[in-house]
């Protein structure tokens, strides 16, 4: 099966899947855990990865206290500029034991060692699925025995085996020795490195604009970076053939395709794609570029960096790190990395917005697709005594919809901050109400 892209875990998401070499009566009655699946139809070509123009969002923002108003007017100027086109922070895991982007700067610095020992580091329980469990297990029996064979003994479930970047790291140390750190990283997905080593690169970046925009606003400076001769950017609704890793696959790989997770798919227009111009001071005269034409790069051996103080920034961000743009030229291909360029600011398409009111924390907001085929209509709300703002937008590939809520609620998106909220949002429970009864034996309680 082929998907054209990764869909929101949480979410309740809808799209199009392709399957080769199987006849309808092979999956039609398909019994997938919280899965539906219709509108079968043959064609002559499947998807591919990437085959996608970008991601319709409906959203239910519950218990917003701000005045009818003032949501009126933070939405249209949402709608009218947008935002700041960060990375998320799902880009980054929520382990800060072994955060992806400080994973990737170890890789980065050829330090496969520490790569591996921060990826087997335990860390706090962030979840009671029984993978994590195991995960943990893994982890902590690690840093007691110092032995990757000692680990894995009695560990026989194969699914698993294959399926978590501890376990196959485990495999590579317990396979080719219990110092043998590259060969145990070479044991995990090539999708898995890489997403390690765009998240430190996306650390970059995200730090790049931040002090940008903090230092000169959204004015186009000289020495910014622009695309030319119609490059397709991310941020745009352009058609954007996305680059996809390639690696030459051994018997092994071939072998193992189909339990890999996805290649990761990069929407950042790659260096060797782009065509840059650097803005001129006759550029900004004219007003030929707005700060949504503003492109700035993801660091790599290939990229041009902007001419002005923000491109030192680079050097020294990077120079913290003990890195240069060189430092991502590797031999060992994988970990190679010539850079991309990505839209500093971008705005959304199809944006709309309306306010409902509702009765209890718990009620449901939006119908689901498959709500809405099988006839489900929402309740008909009595006390409103709560506020939602219903968002709807389309994003195009590898933009987050996360950092567009946090343009519009200003604040954090951080998993834990938001599960804090919606906790405060619940009601407070009432009071037991406590009854005394006094009977021949004596008296007691009843709640």
């Amino acid at each position: 099966m082929v998907l054209t892209s990764t869909k929101d875990k949480r979410g309740v998401t809808t799209q199009r899947v392709s399957c080769k070499y199987l006849n309808y009566a092979d999956v039609r009655h398909l019994d997938l855990y919280r899965i539906k699946m219709g509108n079968f139809a043959y064609k002559d070509t499947p998807l591919n990865l990437g085959d996608l123009k970008g991601n319709f969002f409906r959203i239910a923002i519950r218990n917003v206290t701000a005045t009818d108003e003032s949501i009126e007017k933070t939405m249209r100027l949402f709608k009218e500029n947008g935002f700041i086109n960060y990375f998320g922070l799902q880009r980054f895991g929520n382990n800060p034991s072994a955060a992806t982007h400080d994973v990737g700067r170890l890789l980065i610095q050829d330090d496969w060692r520490g790569a591996v020992h921060m990826i087997l580091r335990p860390g706090p329980n962030m979840g009671t699925s029984i993978k994590i469990q195991k995960v943990e297990f893994l982890k902590h029996r690690y840093q007691e025995t110092k032995s990757a064979k000692l680990t894995l003994r009695g560990v026989d479930d194969i699914g698993f085996l294959k399926s978590s970047i501890e376990a196959r790291i485990l495999q590579g140390l317990a396979t080719h020795g219990e110092n043998a750190y590259l060969n145990a990283l070479e044991n995990i997905t090539r999708n898995t490195a890489t997403l390690y080593l765009h998240a430190y690169q996306s650390f970059v970046w995200n730090r790049v604009v931040s002090e940008r925009i903090r230092k000169f606003g959204l004015e186009v400076q000289v020495g910014d970076l622009v695309l030319i001769d119609s490059t397709p950017a991310p941020g745009t609704q352009e058609e954007v053939k996305p680059e996809i890793k390639q690696e030459i696959k051994s018997e092994e790989d071939a072998d193992d395709e189909d339990e890999e997770e996805p290649e990761e798919v990069l929407y950042d227009v790659p260096s060797s794609k782009a065509n840059i111009h650097v803005v001129t001071e006759d550029d900004i005269n004219q007003g030929l570029y707005k700060i949504s034409d503003v492109v700035y790069p993801s660091p790599g051996h290939d990229v041009k960096l902007p001419e002005n103080e923000i491109g030192s920034w680079y050097y020294d961000y990077l120079k913290e790190d003990g890195l240069t743009l060189d430092s991502f030229k590797k031999n060992v291909k994988i970990f190679s990395l010539s850079g991309s360029y990505r839209r500093i600011t971008l705005k959304c398409d199809n944006v709309h917005w309306s306010i409902m009111r509702y009765d209890t924390p718990d009620d449901d907001l939006l119908l689901s697709d498959a709500c809405v085929l099988a006839g489900k209509t929402l309740k008909t709300f009595t006390k409103k005594t709560l506020k939602a703002v219903i968002l709807e937008m389309s994003l195009p590939p590898s933009v987050y919809a996360t950092m567009a809520l946090r343009e519009i609620l200003r604040c954090s998106t951080n998993q834990q901050y938001q599960i804090g909220l919606s906790e405060k949002s619940k009601p407070t429970p009432l009071p037991p109400i406590v009854t005394v009864v006094k009977t021949p034996e004596g008296s007691y309680i009843d709640y």
